[in-house]
């Protein structure tokens, strides 16, 4: 009659059950009125051991989310947006310098088509198609796009600071990853004025472009980004440079970028950054990686130019592949962005860092070219 009309839930398998058991038996036998008392002990013991196996289980599923956090690259909690100096605000708005968008207006035709590039499909050496999924799709692979020293004299090549100047890695991050990262940009504020992060020995200092760069980006910090990155890319890069200085890895800061149809990046070199704090603390940039976060737009490759001083022989135009990325030498690889056509445009950039030479007053600078 007590087992007809009270509803013990089944226990998880342990021991403990073994126990329920014996109580409901005990019950049983020492007849109706103890029976009851003990049917509601029995009752309260196994709906304490269910309490005790659903906290187990939930701090079990805490443990495993913990754990996968920990492997995923976007991590909110860890990401910290650097926004400008008193001063680069001051000297924006003196130079109305404060919208990227409103510069490259002023523009004369000239200059427009000296900066905003559109690549010719004779250019193209990386195409995409379209999958099932209705998202565009790469046939994006490693490789080697520009050897070191292409385009120079013998003489030069002895200066070579690697085998390759340019090259590809493909799939650093995944869809969702690279998704996670552009929902977390966009819930933050990109700056849209006319500037670049020019680099060099006093680390990332924002300074006008004059119409040059039209995009909206952002300076964001995050160590934990930078450490899973840095063991993912770690087997891609060189380990050690021609002159003996050895791959550090990465800064911990990282630029974020959002191109709409419309905006570009004009020609430049890129110049070096020295890490002003962290665990490579005085180490220099020799390498600059564009990673790809978004792939369905048009226009927008990135070009890599030959010209006065660079190591590419002829123009090269990479059509991204979200997740994946361009890695090319700081300094003597002429490169920019493409002017993009339609869709919206998301990539993100970061050095990577070497033992810092004997000199640092020849550094490279960020020099533009036409």
């Amino acid at each position: 009659e007590v087992s007809s009309t009270l509803r013990i839930p089944p226990p998880p398998p342990s021991r403990n059950h073994l126990h329920i058991q014996m109580s409901v038996s005990v019950s049983v036998i020492v007849g109706l009125g103890s029976a009851s008392v003990l049917a509601v002990v029995a009752a309260k013991a196994a709906w304490s051991v269910r309490e005790s196996y659903e906290a187990k289980k939930e701090k079990n599923a805490s443990s495993n989310k913990n754990k996968n956090d920990k492997n995923n690259i976007i991590n909110p909690q860890t990401m910290n947006i650097i926004g400008k100096t008193a001063e680069e605000e001051r000297k924006e708005r003196e130079l109305n310098a404060t919208s990227a968008l409103l510069c490259a207006s002023r523009l004369s035709e000239k200059e427009m088509e000296r900066f905003a590039l559109v690549a010719n499909k004779q250019d193209f050496r990386i195409t995409r198609s379209d999958s099932h999924t209705h998202r565009f799709k790469s046939r994006f692979k490693s490789e080697v796009l520009v050897e070191g020293g292409a385009a120079w004299s013998q003489d030069k090549k002895s200066s070579v600071l690697s085998p390759s100047a340019v090259w590809s890695v493909a799939d650093l991050m995944s869809e969702k990853e690279c998704m996670d990262l552009i929902k977390k940009a966009e819930m933050a504020t990109f700056e849209e004025g006319d500037f670049i992060f020019v680099t060099g020995v006093d680390s990332y200092r924002r300074e006008p472009t004059g119409g040059r760069r039209n995009s909206a980006t952002m300076l964001v910090q995050d160590l934990h980004f930078s450490r899973i990155m840095e063991e993912r890319i770690r087997s891609h890069v060189p380990a050690e440079l021609s002159d003996g200085r050895k791959f550090r890895g990465l800064s911990g800061k990282f630029l974020v970028s959002r191109y709409n149809p419309g905006q570009y990046f004009a020609a430049h070199f890129d110049g070096t950054l020295m890490a002003d704090d962290g665990p490579n603390k005085g180490c220099v940039s020799a390498f600059t990686v564009v990673l790809y976060l978004s792939d369905d737009f048009e226009g927008g490759e990135t070009m890599y130019l030959p010209g006065q001083g660079s190591e590419v022989v002829s123009a090269i135009a990479i059509r991204p592949a979200m997740g994946s990325a361009v890695v090319h030498r700081g300094g003597t690889v002429l490169h920019a962005g493409a002017k993009v056509l339609s869709g919206t445009k998301y990539i993100t950039q970061f050095g990577l860092y070497y033992d810092p030479p004997e000199r640092l007053d020849n550094l490279p600078t960020l020099k533009w070219a036409a």
